[in-house]
């Protein structure tokens, strides 16, 4: 199993970050916002002036299919453990 984060900061930003955090999982800097327009995670206006990312995360079985998916609508809201761990029951097929 496998994690990727993708966040809205600059490619080396990302890779910065994540070294200075010490997470062991890929981090993609999308400061073009890209994959996060294509996953339809646009936060418009999230704060005065500034456009940012929803965060969600999506539960990918072996096979390349999502599973589960949690998805805000408001950038302010995270998901919590429960909900990250049923996610993960529901990719492993359990």
């Amino acid at each position: 199993m496998q994690a990727v984060t993708v966040c809205g900061d600059k490619p080396e930003d990302a890779k910065n970050g994540a070294e200075k955090s010490g997470v062991d999982f890929h981090v993609i800097g999308d400061s073009e916002l890209k994959i996060i327009n294509a996953w339809g995670l646009r936060h418009e206006e999230a704060v005065p002036g500034k456009t940012t990312a929803r965060p969600a995360a999506f539960f990918v079985t072996a096979e390349g299919k999502i599973a589960h998916s949690v998805q805000p609508d408001n950038y302010r809201k995270r998901m919590d453990a429960e909900a990250f761990r049923a996610g993960l029951r529901k990719a492993m097929g359990k």
